[in-house]
């Protein structure tokens, strides 16, 4: 893989955002969040943890595991 997990799952989240029509400013509102908190995750200017893609993932309810490559997913 040619991407870091870090940057693969950055992707993964700006994807899913459009492919659900959420802005930043609608997810920050969903997650009680500043709409700079979300737009840092998503451009990687600060890392996003393992609390902050669950947060995510339950304001857009969606599986973290989509978040994540095939090969990194737990069976």
């Amino acid at each position: 893989m040619d991407q870091s997990l870090a940057e693969y799952v950055a992707t993964r989240l700006r994807i899913e955002m459009a492919r659900l029509d959420v802005a930043p400013p609608e997810l920050a509102r969903r997650l009680d969040e500043q709409s700079l908190w979300v737009v840092r995750r998503m451009r990687r200017r600060v890392p996003i943890s393992l609390s902050d893609l669950d947060r995510i993932a339950a304001a857009l309810e969606i599986p973290v595991a989509d978040f994540l490559p095939a090969s990194e997913r737990v069976a």
